[in-house]
């Protein structure tokens, strides 16, 4: 069937199949190429979102850590200093309560004084 044709026809025919195949490879190795580029942008977007919440979270932990210590601190300093023995219930409560405000963390709190 190849014979047949004429030099021109068999010139076309081979151009086009060189350039179908290049075509071929190039649309393969650029599919590939944009493949693993989207993936790695993908893994550093998670990275990055991951790192993210974690600093938002390890910011609250902190801030509620310095919010309990510093009303514990208040509060045994309160407690200390008292020189009659009668802790006003008022100022403990105003402790507590200024230690839920302060943080935007903290829905609730509680005071336990043994004894």
């Amino acid at each position: 069937m190849f014979k047949s044709l004429r030099l021109g026809t068999k010139i076309t025919l081979i151009t086009s199949f060189i350039v179908l195949l290049v075509m071929g490879t190039l649309t393969f190795v650029i599919s590939y190429e944009s493949a693993k580029v989207l993936q790695s942008e993908a893994h550093k977007l998670l990275v990055s979102a991951n790192s993210r919440a974690i600093n938002r979270l390890e910011g609250a932990i902190q801030q509620s850590f310095m919010a309990l210590e510093t009303a514990e601190g208040i509060t045994s300093s309160i407690i200390a200093n008292d020189s009659d023995g009668i802790v006003s219930r008022d100022l403990l409560k105003d402790v507590v309560m200024h230690m839920i405000l302060d943080n935007e963390w903290a829905s609730f709190a509680y005071l336990y004084i043994p004894g």
